[in-house]
């Protein structure tokens, strides 16, 4: 089935349950452009989880949501595990004060640091 042809139905369940509010068009947008693959800026993914936080409230998207906001503090956007020195111990502290887990591990490549927001 075509993507658009599972997209409206949901889309109107969505309307139904919650109503006609901006959070429901924001979700439904980002749904939609991570089922088509469109890359999203750090805004756009921001807001399509707040959207969906406040829709379906999660610790873990409030973690992820919080570390995009930092990661866009920054001046990045990236996915991508730090490397040992990159991130300095004042961001290790305050990503860990946010609630995310900061794990220093060796990889094949040597040291690095990882994030994680589950």
């Amino acid at each position: 089935m075509d993507p658009d042809e599972l997209f409206y139905p949901d889309y109107n369940q969505m309307l139904e349950r919650f109503g006609d509010i901006p959070e429901v068009h924001t979700y439904m947008e980002y749904k939609r452009n991570a089922l088509k693959n469109v890359p999203l800026t750090i805004d756009e993914e921001i807001a399509g989880l707040e959207a969906m936080n406040y829709l379906y409230p999660s610790g873990s998207t409030r973690r992820t949501i919080a570390y995009l906001k930092w990661v866009k503090t920054k001046g990045g956007y990236n996915n991508t595990p730090f490397v040992q020195g990159i991130i300095a111990e004042s961001d290790i502290k305050e990503l860990q004060d946010l609630g995310i887990t900061v794990e220093i591990s060796e990889t094949d490549e040597g040291w690095g640091i990882f994030v994680t927001t589950k």
